[in-house]
């Protein structure tokens, strides 16, 4: 069994214990006040020793930073606005030295996107990994679903793919790129980002690039009930992603549409949008949607895109 296939059993059972929501980043909860103006916006991720990280490649500090990152990011995705923030940790006992700094990371994040760290739970884990668990609460007026794209829709990005998978095989084959590595330790919600757009009514659909830039993709294509085409060139990347592919013959396109955890938003646009909107938003538009299968082009050569990133189940 896969991550998307446990997913469709663990919606059903959301459904039928009364939760209507459509397999979105967050949960929308609507107050049962009819004068209420905005709705509650709430997610969880957890952030595992040997599956998320490793305090090989990570530092406990960058591990309690990346992980309230990762969880603030899907209330970005949501154009939900941060209000508080749950962290809940079980660990052995040789890591006590280590968790105070994992907490440090915390709490630099919680100040960086100005969210407060509100409780939690404490524990000591009889496992040899440390675990960690990250709860965020925000708060939304019109919350963006990604089952609002149409066809002929703009499909664009918030920022460069493909640097966080870069940064971590730096890591591993021991290449120094600390541009790279930086992404992939301490990467970025884009929270005001997109709470800018939203406000501004200019998104239709929209989700967090986590697991890859194909898999959310296909996200966004099963909820929103369309197909989109993706022009490869014009997908953003970094000219340091650029210089190491072509120096150690790494494959871009691996890259740009398979890597995960760049946390730049992936959404879908009103095709009366104008470059110059774009630009000022720090978009780039990449693709369109369109009633079809979901493809890419390379030279000019259009190709069906793979649903592939990463999967905790498949490690």
């Amino acid at each position: 069994m896969n991550e998307k296939e446990l997913l469709q059993i663990i919606k059903a059972i959301s459904q039928r214990t009364g939760f209507t929501g459509s397999g979105d980043d967050a949960a929308v909860l609507k107050s049962s006040s009819q004068s209420a103006a905005t709705s509650t916006v709430v997610s969880t991720d957890q952030f595992i020793e040997n599956t998320h990280f490793t305090w090989q490649q990570m530092s406990p500090f960058d591990v309690g930073y990346k992980g309230t990152v990762q969880a603030l990011s899907d209330l970005a995705a949501m154009a939900a606005a941060p209000q508080a923030l749950l962290c809940s940790v079980a660990w052995p006992a040789t890591q006590n030295k280590k968790i105070v700094e994992v907490f440090k990371g915390i709490e630099k994040a919680c100040l960086d996107y100005q969210t407060p760290l509100v409780g939690g739970d404490i524990t000591r884990s009889q496992a040899e990994q440390t675990y960690l668990d990250f709860t965020v609460i925000g708060q939304s007026a019109k919350p963006v679903l990604q089952s609002g794209a149409k066809h002929g829709d703009i499909l664009a990005v918030s920022g460069p793919i493909g640097s966080s998978l870069a940064g971590f095989r730096c890591l591993k084959e021991n290449i120094d790129s600390p541009l790279l590595v930086a992404a992939f330790r301490q990467p970025k919600a884009q929270i005001q980002k997109a709470l800018t757009l939203n406000a501004q009514g200019l998104i239709t659909s929209m989700t967090d690039i986590s697991d890859s830039l194909s898999q959310c993709l296909f996200h966004l294509s099963e909820q929103s009930q369309c197909g989109f085409h993706i022009e490869l060139e014009k997908i953003p990347r970094t000219k340091d992603l650029e210089r190491l592919c072509t120096e150690h013959s790494w494959p871009l396109k691996h890259f740009l549409l398979y890597g995960g955890e760049d946390y730049e938003l992936l959404l879908t646009l009103p095709n009366t949008i104008t470059d110059q909107q774009l630009l000022d938003h720090g978009l780039t538009a990449i693709g369109q949607a369109y009633e079809g299968p979901n493809t890419f082009s390379e030279n000019k050569k259009t190709e069906n895109l793979q649903e592939v990133g990463w999967d905790p189940f498949i490690l």
